[in-house]
């Protein structure tokens, strides 16, 4: 496993939980007083790293959210099976 591969995995794992709970992101975004409390409550409720709930605030995540939630899915399964993780 690489560290690219390790890299686009987190990313890609922290996507579709915003997919799979963009209501969530957004209550979690907007009660926040700080950006922390934010990544605070999404690593509680989501299970995601600090790094990977960071990611969900930021810009490039944005754009990553408008990805298509089957292309999302492909991507992470091709991760993981080259990874040995089924």
């Amino acid at each position: 496993m690489t560290s690219d591969q390790e890299q686009r995995l987190a990313i890609l794992e922290a996507v579709q939980w915003a997919v799979d709970h963009p209501l969530d992101l957004v209550r979690i975004a907007t009660d926040s007083d700080t950006e922390s409390d934010a990544v605070s409550a999404i690593m509680r409720q989501s299970g995601l790293t600090e790094w990977q709930s960071e990611f969900c605030l930021s810009m490039p995540f944005r754009r990553l959210m408008r990805k298509n939630r089957e292309q999302l899915a492909a991507e992470l399964r091709e991760i993981r099976e080259s990874m040995g993780q089924d």
